[in-house]
C-alpha cells in the first residue's frame, strides 16, 4: 500500500511531508514566469493559490492518493523545492514524479539528490514497480535528472497545448527491474 513518508535524509537534504509553512516556497517557485515555464500552469498571481494548493495537496496525502514533500536542506531547513509522486492507479504500482526548485539552487545536484532517494525509497518501501515522469522535450535540466536516474524515453515526442501555447513533451519511464540500487 502506498503510505507517503513524513521524512527522508539525504546527505544534503530532508524530504519532508508537505506542510502549511511551504505554501510560501511554493508561491515563490510558482509565480515565476521562469520557473513554471516547463510546468504546464500559467504563473500564480496570488498567495492564495499556493495556500490553496498545500491544502489540495494534504488533502489527497491523508487518502494516500499521492504524495508530496518539501525539499529542504539540512543545514538550516530552509526549504528549497518540492518533490512529489502523483497520478497513481488504483493498483497503487506506479506513478509520476514531479518536482520544482528555487532558481537560486538550480545546478547544484539538489534535485538529482532529492529525485534519486525518493527512487529508492518508492521501488524498495513503498512497491511501485514504474515511475514515470512527462515532460516538455526542451526541458533539459529536467531531461538530464530523469536520465542519471536510469529512465528511458518511451515513444516519440507529442503535441500538447499548455497555457496557450504548443509543446512538444516526451514520457520517460524507470521500471523497478531497470533500476540500477546505488547501495
Amino acid at each position: 500500500m502506498f503510505k507517503p513518508f513524513e521524512k527522508i535524509t539525504t546527505q544534503r537534504l530532508a524530504l519532508v511531508k508537505l506542510n502549511d509553512q511551504d505554501a510560501e516556497q511554493i508561491f515563490e517557485i510558482r509565480s515565476n514566469p521562469t520557473l513554471v515555464k516547463y510546468a504546464g500552469f500559467a504563473p500564480y498571481t496570488s498567495f492564495e493559490q499556493a495556500t490553496s494548493y498545500v491544502a489540495r495537496i494534504k488533502a489527497q496525502m491523508e487518502k494516500n492518493e499521492l504524495g508530496s514533500w518539501s525539499i529542504r536542506l539540512k543545514s538550516n531547513d530552509e526549504c528549497i523545492g518540492g518533490i512529489c509522486l502523483w497520478d497513481l492507479p488504483e493498483d497503487r504500482r506506479k506513478a509520476e514524479i514531479g518536482y520544482d526548485l528555487l532558481a537560486n539552487f538550480h545546478g547544484q545536484g539538489y534535485m538529482q539528490e532529492a529525485a534519486s532517494a525518493l527512487i529508492q525509497w518508492a521501488f524498495e518501501e513503498a512497491g511501485l514497480e514504474r515511475i514515470t515522469a512527462t515532460l516538455r522535450e526542451d526541458n533539459i535540466k529536467s531531461v538530464n535528472v530523469l536520465k542519471r536516474n536510469g529512465f528511458k524515453q518511451k515513444g516519440d515526442s507529442q503535441e500538447q497545448t499548455q497555457v496557450g501555447q504548443v509543446v512538444m513533451m516526451v514520457l520517460y519511464e524507470l521500471e523497478r527491474n531497470e533500476w540500477a540500487n546505488p547501495k
